[in-house]
């Protein structure tokens, strides 16, 4: 990441203050436009916004990232350009303006930024992201969720990563093998609500300056106060001695 956009913890919650969900925005948005419409996001910094009609006559909205931190007034006016009504376009401007850095972040190169794929064929990442935050009043924002690639298995697996949590890219990504039915809600919820953890409890180092401490006491304390924690650390187990054992 740039040096830059090396946030603390609480620069970043204001950094990401008024930034929604992809599916959040994507839902409000869609709710004011007439048209039949499929909304894009793009990491593009020279056109941050375009539309094009296909011949039946659905449009595609491209958006850079940034727009999801639109207020309602701007939101309105994005909405009046897909259906081709009137509307201010310094409304439009001001709010590019004044969300220039995040334009910015959401312009790093697309190595940096990878694709978000938070819907699975059964679960919906940002769905348990969205509700474990609530649920514990997490005072996090502009965390992303996704899952991760499936990775090349040689030989038998002894462990698996269930998830991981980034600080630089402020993102979460979870195994795709948790996209089954056969994996509970509360199980997939409770490796979220781990990683959101380990943005709010960075790792120390040792005061002998060894090894850095990932999982502090204050992580674990705060992680047994998960409601269905002994649930799914048994589920975990479980599942680990089936697959892995």
């Amino acid at each position: 990441m740039q040096k830059d956009f090396e946030y603390s913890v609480s620069r970043k919650d204001a950094f990401f203050a008024d930034l929604k969900g992809e599916q959040e925005f994507r839902s409000a948005l869609t709710a004011l436009i007439d048209s039949p419409v499929r909304i894009i996001y793009t990491f593009n910094r020279s056109t941050v916004i375009s539309i094009r009609t296909d011949a039946k006559g659905i449009k595609a909205l491209r958006l850079q990232h940034a727009f999801r931190a639109a207020d309602f007034k701007t939101m309105e006016a994005l909405a009046f350009f897909v259906d081709g009504k009137e509307f201010d376009n310094k409304i439009i401007d001001n709010f590019l303006s004044k969300k220039q850095d995040l334009v910015k972040f959401f312009s790093r190169p697309r190595a940096e930024m990878q694709s978000i794929v938070y819907k699975g064929k059964f679960k919906d990442l940002e769905k348990a992201l969205k509700k474990v935050t609530a649920d514990y009043d997490i005072p996090l924002k502009g965390i992303r969720i996704a899952w991760s690639k499936p990775g090349k298995i040689q030989g038998k697996r002894r462990s698996i990563r269930f998830g991981s949590f980034s600080a630089q890219r402020s993102l979460i990504r979870i195994h795709p093998s948790l996209d089954s039915p056969e994996i509970p809600d509360y199980f997939v919820e409770f490796v979220v609500y781990h990683e959101l953890l380990h943005a709010l409890f960075p790792p120390k180092l040792a005061k002998n300056g060894g090894r850095r401490r990932v999982h502090t006491p204050e992580f674990r304390a705060m992680e047994r106060k998960f409601r269905e924690y002994r649930q799914a650390v048994e589920f975990e187990r479980r599942f680990i001695s089936k697959h892995l054992g």
